[in-house]
């Protein structure tokens, strides 16, 4: 900013609002960049979802059909079905642990089960 006054060079005027700089996305990117987790192709998934990290697998479940669809792009997934969410891992070693969280969020799940996961929520 400095620059572009000394050369007389206009700029829009930084609001804010800059994903990276939001609290709660910086502190759930955190974790994940440490273990090399986030790539190209998976950084749009770190704007979505409930996210979780078990044994070095980074999970993300969609809240509703939109994110859902966005999921259902990666490899390893768990599709989501009536009533359930898709679930990204990523590894397929997670596999047994998505089915736990697509059965925790799926609807009509008590709030019992979702209390559970807060240990490995990020």
């Amino acid at each position: 900013m400095k620059l572009a006054k000394k050369y007389k060079i206009p700029f829009p005027n930084p609001g804010g609002g800059c994903f990276l700089c939001e609290k709660e996305p910086a502190s759930r990117l955190l974790p994940l960049i440490e273990r090399n987790l986030i790539t190209e192709k998976t950084l749009l998934l770190t704007m979505i979802g409930r996210h979780f990290l078990k044994d070095n697998i980074w999970f993300v479940v969609s809240r509703d059909s939109k994110e859902s669809k966005l999921i259902e792009k990666f490899e390893t997934i768990l599709k989501g079905e009536k009533g359930k969410p898709a679930v990204y891992m990523s590894g397929i070693k997670g596999m047994s642990e998505a089915k736990i969280l697509q059965d925790a969020f799926s609807t009509g799940s008590s709030e019992e089960r979702k209390k559970i996961l807060q240990e490995i929520k990020i």
